[in-house]
């Protein structure tokens, strides 16, 4: 997504994790869904945060969603990311 040209315009990412660097891609315009975990042992909020700016300087649009749960997806989260494809346009 961040290294290449991709076929999609909308991404949900579910407590995402990157290696390398993905500064200077530019990857507009694609709406961004991504959430973490507070308690996640994978995912720090400063790497998932790091991320999302990576992501946004990109030209993405990103909207966020935390949960004080660990790495594990939750129904709550489910939710919250079908929510956001449905206001999602075109």
């Amino acid at each position: 997504m961040v290294t290449q040209p991709v076929p999609f315009r909308r991404a949900l990412l579910f407590h995402p994790t990157i290696s390398g660097a993905i500064a200077g891609a530019e990857i507009e315009p694609l709406a961004v869904w991504a959430s973490y975990g507070r308690q996640d042992p994978h995912l720090s909020e400063t790497g998932f945060q790091a991320l999302m700016t990576a992501l946004r300087l990109s030209g993405a649009t990103v909207t966020t969603y935390a949960h004080d749960f660990g790495h594990g997806i939750n129904a709550a989260e489910l939710q919250a990311a079908q929510s956001w494809l449905r206001q999602q346009k075109g």
